[in-house]
């Protein structure tokens, strides 16, 4: 009976974990064409999901909320890669994301996202930080904060999928 429950308990963790890194699909709902055009972005991880390091691992950073909006850049941007200025003005997508630092020792949190046509072609980067294409933030050990990312506006853009990482200490 004891392994019965044990073979449940360990299925039930595996199913939500599933479902918390399954990918979001926007749901907030606004009249507005910019509103419209960021919903059917499709947002990986979701909500609930340790964000994945670029390099494939997961990080001590947990998402518990994401947002998406299309607006018009208060900011002037240098993209490096590929090279191109983003101006005061051009559309540009802000991600605000709710997260929590699951790290004892690490408080520095960089994250960034990159962007995807329906081909998985990427389209669009994190515009923060050129030099390391992320955005940066310091929580303490379960601390909970938003951060914002800013990414170049793609019409053809369906998927942005989020990176994160945790750092002892500042990056140069």
């Amino acid at each position: 009976m004891k392994r019965k429950l044990i073979i449940l308990l360990s299925v039930l963790v595996i199913a939500l974990a599933l479902i918390g890194t399954s990918a979001w699909l926007l749901a907030a709902r606004s009249p507005s064409e910019n509103a419209a055009a960021a919903m059917e972005i499709v947002v990986v991880p979701g909500p609930g999901s340790v964000l994945p390091r670029a390099d494939g691992a997961f990080s001590q950073i947990l998402m518990t909320n994401v947002k998406v909006a299309k607006t018009p850049s208060n900011l002037e941007y240098l993209q490096l890669s590929p090279s191109q200025i983003i101006k005061q003005g051009d559309q540009i997508l802000v991600m605000t994301l709710t997260i929590q630092n699951m790290h004892e020792g690490y408080k520095i949190i960089g994250v960034s996202a990159a962007g995807f046509d329906a081909q998985g072609t990427n389209v669009a980067r994190t515009l923060d930080d050129a030099l390391h294409g992320m955005a940066w933030t310091q929580l303490d050990y379960q601390e909970t904060g938003e951060i914002t990312i800013h990414l170049n506006y793609a019409k053809d853009i369906k998927q942005i999928k989020i990176f994160g990482s945790n750092y002892q200490y500042p990056v140069p």
